[in-house]
């Protein structure tokens, strides 16, 4: 059996879900405040996009007001990453692993994602969630070296859509044995998991 799959490996190891395009397809978008935008909030103009916006052009901005629909999440248009899920349902349910989700999303999402995580049967007993409210990939390495350095632990595994999270933590963490998987979603029906990307 693989080293990381081991129980004795696993007990100091510290093992990470990002939730949006991770474990699930979200609906919520980012407001790009734009003098083309054709929706209005206060009196700023908007559109939202989707939440893997790359660029924005000169006239438009994103500030911490362009992602007030992360703070809630709508589970009646949230759609499940099969093959996460059953990575997740691994370490909860058959590992009796602790994992921890980290997201971008303020910690008032915590109750909704717990559901989401009740509807396919994980063990909520051995998840930790954690809302940063911060898009940051640097607020995610911040997170996971204060509780590497809190529990002594000496391997991380993480599960993230993020090439820069992923990327920042390669760079970051020289010291501990570290196992990646870039998460890619292609559409709503496949998706595919690069292992140490």
């Amino acid at each position: 059996m693989l080293n990381y799959l081991k129980k004795d490996y696993l007990l100091k190891t510290l093992v990470v879900f990002d939730f949006d395009f991770t474990i699930a397809r979200t609906v919520e978008k980012i407001w790009v405040w734009s003098p083309r935008g054709d929706n209005t909030y206060g009196n700023k103009n908007y559109f939202a996009v989707p939440r893997d916006i790359t660029s924005t052009a000169l006239d438009e901005t994103i500030d911490e007001e362009s992602f007030k629909e992360f703070y809630d999440i709508d589970i009646s248009r949230t759609t499940l990453i099969e093959p996460i899920v059953q990575h997740l349902l691994f370490y909860t349910n058959i590992c009796n692993t602790e994992i921890t989700i980290l997201t971008a999303r303020p910690q008032k999402c915590e109750q909704k994602i717990r559901t989401i995580l009740e509807s396919f049967n994980a063990n909520n007993a051995f998840v930790d969630v954690v809302g940063l409210q911060n898009s940051r990939s640097e607020a995610k390495v911040a997170h996971i070296q204060d509780k590497i350095t809190l529990c002594n632990y000496t391997s991380l595994i993480i599960y993230e859509d993020n090439l820069d999270v992923i990327n920042k933590i390669k760079q970051h963490f020289t010291n501990i044995n570290i196992v990646t998987n870039l998460v890619k979603n292609f559409s709503q029906q496949k998706t595919q998991i690069e292992y140490n990307h």
